[in-house]
């Protein structure tokens, strides 16, 4: 994927989880494995805006790139 495609995906999937509730956001991040890296960036980010305590499964993203991005 381009870099622009992947920078407009990862903003409409920061809108789409910034729209979901909590219960939401971890039913997703309990499925992880199955979403993309952008997913799970956006969705990780989503969830430290909050300061929620959820777990993304699976995730190939460490916690010390996500707070640096």
């Amino acid at each position: 994927m381009a870099t622009e495609d992947l920078g407009s995906e990862r903003q409409r999937l920061a809108k789409l989880y910034a729209s979901m509730s909590d219960g939401e956001l971890q039913q997703i991040a309990d499925d992880a494995g199955s979403l993309t890296e952008v997913a799970i960036r956006a969705l990780a980010e989503e969830v430290q805006r909050r300061g929620l305590d959820i777990t993304i499964a699976d995730s190939a993203v460490p916690t010390e790139e996500i707070r640096q991005s």
